[in-house]
């Protein structure tokens, strides 16, 4: 059996080559493998930050559609309070309208029950007249002049009234 011996020669000669084969590897990978690394945290971190930006510009648009909403309901409110007082203002020019109208009718109405009323006692009055001047004649059994017929007339007249 054969021992393993130990040179120093080949120790130093596997030190250099180790040594050689570090630093080719640093040189050739570890650089690049860290560059490579470092770039990719500096996407990952940009991708962070403009995540963050998103979001935060997705929270004002919330925050303003919200705003914008609550103005809009608010409006939509004050649009429909106008349009409820503007119809009951309307109702209400309706209705006073009516009342004058109708008032106006009704004073015409009375108007002209007035109206008819006098003529229909002038009508009984002369009809009356009419009656008495007849009635007269026969008692007295003469003609009588205007005068007494007048006369005649008013004394029934004022006789039937009290």
């Amino acid at each position: 059996m054969e021992f393993i011996t130990i040179d120093p020669t080949t120790i130093v000669a596997q030190l250099l080559n180790l040594l050689i084969l570090f630093l080719i590897i640093r040189y050739f990978l570890f650089k690049p493998v860290k560059k490579i690394l470092d770039d990719r945290k500096a996407e990952v971190e940009s991708a962070y930050e403009q995540a963050e930006k998103a979001r935060a510009d997705a929270q004002r648009l919330e925050e303003e559609y919200e705003g914008k909403m609550a103005q809009a309901k608010s409006e939509a409110a004050e649009i429909m309070k106008s349009a409820t007082k503007r119809a009951a203002l309307r109702s209400e020019e309706i209705l006073h309208d009516a009342q004058t109208q109708a008032g106006n009718l009704l004073e015409k109405a009375n108007a002209q029950i007035d109206s008819e009323k006098k003529k229909a006692v002038n009508e009984a009055k002369d009809q009356i007249a009419s009656i008495a001047l007849l009635a007269a004649t026969k008692v007295v059994g003469r003609d009588m002049t205007a005068a007494d017929h007048e006369k005649l007339i008013e004394d029934f007249i004022d006789s039937d009234i009290r």
